[in-house]
């Protein structure tokens, strides 16, 4: 659901599923997905299980909605694909867990 939401342009139900699905605040939800060169969406895409295709897709998209917030470089996708296919899921949500404890402390970082 959340690609096809964002495809066809639905920027607010995309961001209120995903925050459902990661149980975030909405102004914690937008620091993931826009406020970082993509290692937060990596990490928020492996909390919610989805597959490397998928989360290629997402993350496209997410770049081409750079009106909506910091741009993803062309030269940070391949780092960004990479730090995702290695990343443990458990470890994902253990970064989530954390961020959700401490939503104020600046915009999450990737870990």
């Amino acid at each position: 659901m959340l690609i096809p939401t964002l495809q066809a342009g639905n920027v607010a139900l995309f961001e209120a599923v995903l925050a459902r699905l990661l149980k975030v605040e909405p102004g914690l939800l937008r620091r993931i997905v826009y406020e970082s060169p993509g290692e937060c969406l990596a990490v928020a895409a492996k909390t919610i299980d989805l597959n490397p295709a998928d989360f290629a897709t997402l993350l496209g998209l997410v770049r081409g909605a750079h009106a909506l917030g910091r741009e993803i470089a062309q030269s940070e996708v391949p780092r960004v694909l990479r730090s995702f296919a290695t990343m443990q899921p458990e470890g994902a949500r253990q970064v989530i867990e954390g961020w959700r404890r401490t939503p104020s402390v600046g915009r999450p970082a990737a870990e």
